[in-house]
């Protein structure tokens, strides 16, 4: 009882005001730290999305031509590309010929707009325009010995049909072979002539496609009696080749009288000349869509031993075609009767 008593009468320990302030704050100020951290963290973690946001958007603008897949889709592909054995009993295989490809799995690309390119038929042809170019050109003028062409024609179909006209015995010339021809043409001369222009051609469209400027300056040959006569007049022309078919077309401003003009001139100046082949097989040759009447050779360098060639077989079709034609004449003494 003694010490029942005693510990009744002993003084009870009386708390501060100062001890319970201390423990209040003390509450609060870790709730501030959680708080504090916490929001740190939400900080922490919303720049953290900026961030990725942004080098996103770089990566996209930087790389748009790549196309993004689905991570169902490409699971989708690496299973299709499994070995057989490796799949469950009860995956449906499909039919044996079934193939898998990853663009069946990928967005369709996006057409963009381009302008259309300017391709040709020929390979290898360069595709130039010079000057202007109208919507509609004005037809170009007809020259005099154009002119007198269609006239001829004209009054060949004005005429009554009549019998054809016996020539003369030994007569070799005909609508193929005109009588402008002074010596014959055999397949092999024909042959011969036109491998040389097959190298002309490919030496001139080769030093097109390098330098069009100065293989403009430097050409190898030209075409027609335009062109012809206008590089006589500069003595540029080295070998001469004409058609054996021109049409007839006789009189004053006539094709004839052209024809017969350039040999005179040809002959004056001592350049070789040839008749050989077809207005459409040189054409051909030279890809001129027109038939070609002659071509006026300013540089066979790279061919001259085949014009060499060419030249010597020449003289001996000349020289058989003089003999045959002894008893009626040449062409050029029926012209000096005229």
């Amino acid at each position: 009882m003694d010490a029942v008593i005693e510990s009744l009468e002993r003084p009870v320990k009386q708390v501060s005001e100062s001890d319970e302030e201390r423990d209040d704050s003390s509450e609060p100020t870790k709730a501030h730290a959680i708080r504090a951290e916490r929001r740190q963290r939400r900080r922490q973690v919303k720049q953290q999305k900026r961030d990725e946001k942004v080098l996103a958007e770089r990566r996209e603008s930087k790389y748009k031509q790549v196309q993004l897949i689905r991570q169902s889709d490409l699971e989708r592909y690496r299973d299709c590309l499994k070995d057989q054995s490796d799949r469950p009993s009860w995956y449906n295989r499909g039919p044996k010929d079934a193939t898998f490809s990853l663009e069946a799995f990928m967005a369709p690309k996006p057409k963009v707009l381009s302008c259309p390119k300017v391709t040709t038929s020929v390979p290898g042809e360069i595709v130039r325009h010079r000057g202007k170019k109208h919507e509609f050109p004005k037809p170009k003028p007809r020259t005099m010995a154009k002119r007198r062409i269609l006239e001829i024609r004209h009054e060949r179909a004005m005429e009554a049909p009549t019998d054809a006209k016996v020539g003369l015995v030994g007569n070799p010339h005909s609508r193929r072979y005109r009588e402008y021809c002074d010596h014959f043409t055999e397949d092999e001369l024909c042959g011969r002539v036109e491998a040389i222009l097959q190298d002309l051609f490919r030496f001139q469209d080769r030093a097109f496609h390098r330098n069009e400027i100065k293989a403009r300056a430097k050409r190898r040959y030209v075409v027609g009696f335009k062109e012809a006569n206008r590089m006589l007049d500069v003595n540029k022309v080295k070998l001469l080749i004409v058609a054996t078919d021109l049409e007839r077309s006789p009189g004053e401003g006539g094709l004839d009288e052209a024809v017969y003009a350039l040999r005179k001139r040809v002959r004056e100046a001592k350049v070789p000349y040839v008749f050989a082949l077809t207005r459409r097989g040189i054409g051909n040759i030279l890809q001129k869509s027109p038939a070609v009447s002659c071509v006026a050779v300013l540089d066979y360098s790279g061919a001259k031993e085949k014009v060499d060639e060419m030249l010597d077989v020449v003289d001996q079709k000349r020289s058989m075609y003089n003999e045959l034609c002894a008893d009626w004449g040449t062409i050029d003494s029926l012209i000096s009767q005229d």
